[in-house]
């Protein structure tokens, strides 16, 4: 399994897109993709809405031939809100399993 991180490590550390999985295809089949949802700026800071915004984007964009895990970027800080998590859980009901 290969677990995505929030940030890509590039000489000047610019943050990119934790959503931002780019071009999957041709990834080999076998693999299972993990992630990616921002542990702090999504899941402890954001609001319901913008996790459950940013849930459905990371669905979308790497769903596409099955293996891809839904879940944070690496954990939950202890104060996440209990909402954040919950709409991370509907997002997945409302999108439907694959």
């Amino acid at each position: 399994m290969i677990f995505l991180s929030n940030y890509r490590r590039k000489q000047d550390e610019e943050k990119v897109d934790s959503c931002d999985f780019g071009n999957l295809n041709g990834w080999p089949k076998n693999i299972a993709l993990m992630g990616n949802l921002h542990t702090t700026d999504t899941m402890l800071y954001g609001t319901p809405d913008e996790v459950y915004k940013a849930s459905l984007k990371a669905m979308e964009q790497a769903k596409e031939g099955g293996g891809f895990i839904l879940s944070t970027g690496d954990q939950c800080p202890y104060a996440t809100p209990d909402e954040n998590i919950f709409a991370m859980l509907q997002a997945v009901e409302d999108s439907g399993y694959y």
